[in-house]
């Protein structure tokens, strides 16, 4: 069903967190060090991000983890019609006692229109956690600011935030709160071309009602950095969401997805 409806959506880029890899267990990285693994890490049993891949007309992809159990590592993968030019990882912190090992991978994707820095993310899950995500999202920023190339296009920034947009840690990216990084703010497409309420993570969905305990919420975005002003390359045209047909009577995830249309 993830399949199909990836296929269905066609987008150029594709941004996944809860990925599922076989990994020699005794190669599982010590934190905070990050694993990331690609097409051509022929050890890896199964792959998730490459079965898609392969299953969607991908012809490169990236995978990053630091959690594995009993030879499953769980993280963060990226999929590109392009070539990855570059990749780089980083851990997030967290506080004693609730380490979720959350990661942010980050590649530079060589489209037609120039190098295009794309991020994902997935950050602590708990709703009361608003303090550890403030610290993800700047760690996240600075690693942005030093790591990605915005000459070409703007960074886009994607992920499982668990947080609302109203929230202290989402208002940090987009500018409504003492930004981390003076010069990289975000656009939120689903505020700039969506319509609705774009609620991703709610019991309208069949695997979240069996679980879920909080409100409908907006929990998964695309950000886009600011776009050039005079090309008005990377500006953000459309959002939807997708995933939202039940086969069955069972959704593909139990979060809904985000597309967004960038101009080039």
């Amino acid at each position: 069903m993830i399949t199909a409806e990836l296929q269905r959506v066609d987008a150029d880029v594709v941004c996944l967190q809860e990925v599922w890899t076989d990994v020699d267990e005794v190669a599982s990285p010590v934190a905070p060090r990050v694993e990331i693994l690609g097409p051509g890490d022929t050890e890896v049993a199964m792959s998730e991000t490459a079965r898609l891949a392969e299953a969607c007309g991908y012809g490169d992809h990236r995978f990053s983890w630091r959690y594995a159990h009993e030879g499953v590592a769980f993280g963060n993968a990226i999929l590109t019609r392009w070539p990855i030019a570059s990749v780089v990882a980083l851990p997030l912190p967290t506080v004693a006692g609730f380490e979720e090992h959350r990661t942010v991978l980050l590649v530079h994707v060589d489209t037609p229109e120039g190098l295009l820095p794309v991020a994902t993310t997935h950050l602590n899950f708990r709703w009361d956690q608003g303090d550890i995500r403030c610290l993800q999202v700047d760690s996240t920023c600075r690693f942005l600011a030093e790591h990605a190339d915005r000459r070409d296009l703007p960074v886009v920034l994607t992920g499982d935030m668990n947080a609302e947009s109203s929230s202290d840690e989402m208002r940090r990216l987009t500018g409504r709160a003492p930004v981390p990084v003076r010069d990289l703010g975000f656009l939120d497409a689903w505020e700039v071309g969506g319509r609705g309420d774009g609620h991703t993570w709610t019991r309208q969905n069949t695997h979240a009602a069996q679980i879920s305990t909080e409100a409908d919420r907006r929990i998964d975005y695309v950000y886009v950095g600011y776009p050039d002003l005079t090309s008005r390359r990377g500006l953000i045209t459309s959002a939807e969401r997708f995933g939202m047909t039940a086969t069955d009577g069972m959704h593909p995830t139990d979060h809904f997805g985000v597309v967004a249309d960038l101009a080039t």
